[in-house]
């Protein structure tokens, strides 16, 4: 993926150089970005550089890097702050999934209108602002049985069959059936800063 290729791009210009690198890098990305992507990348990056020490802060939102709380952020953003110097790495459509077995007991939904008769997953708290949260609330508030802060909360809820869960495309797993995406659409572009 292109979190991979930003961290191979790295790579090569610390390779080219006539220094052993060495030192912290203090790594913040969202949590399924920091679960589920960057340890396979990490893992060999380690291996390559050993005198490099990665601290990972998952979540981390409110980590300030022109204060250095932070050295390089992943982050989902329509438009990172003017100070930061980075690079979109993808944008991420957004979808409604479900678990097979809320799909099988419940015929669906396979378009926006069948939505009506569904229990919805909905955002809280720090994700409540996303431009998704933010069109489920105004368009389906009545149907959501449950709010999570986080979108691995809502995709957990999803897949132990409490509803559907509107969600970003990097939440897709196996024990999740992809019904149909959002539309208008609505996505989230990944950024690399520092």
């Amino acid at each position: 993926g292109r979190v991979g290729d930003e961290i191979n791009a790295l790579q090569l210009r610390l390779s080219g150089a006539d220094f052993k690198p060495g030192g912290t890098i203090r790594l913040t990305a969202p949590d399924n970005i920091a679960y589920t992507y960057l340890p396979d990348y990490l893992a060999p990056f380690c291996r390559r550089y050993p005198d490099i020490r990665i601290e990972l802060v998952v979540g981390g939102t409110s980590l300030d890097l022109t204060r250095r709380e932070a050295d390089l952020a992943v982050r989902a953003t329509k438009k990172p702050p003017g100070h930061l110097v980075g690079r979109k790495i993808c944008s991420l459509a957004w979808a409604f999934y479900a678990s097979p077995d809320y799909v099988d007991a419940h015929a669906g939904p396979r378009k926006l209108e069948n939505l009506k008769s569904h229990n919805l997953i909905g955002g809280d708290g720090e994700i409540a602002p996303l431009p998704a949260m933010r069109w489920l609330e105004k368009r389906h508030a009545p149907l959501i049985i449950a709010r999570c802060n986080t979108l691995n909360a809502m995709s957990a809820l999803a897949v132990a069959g409490l509803g559907v869960a509107l969600l970003p495309d990097d939440q897709q797993k196996p024990e999740l059936v992809r019904l149909f995406p959002l539309v208008p659409a609505v996505q989230s572009d990944l950024w690399i800063l520092t």
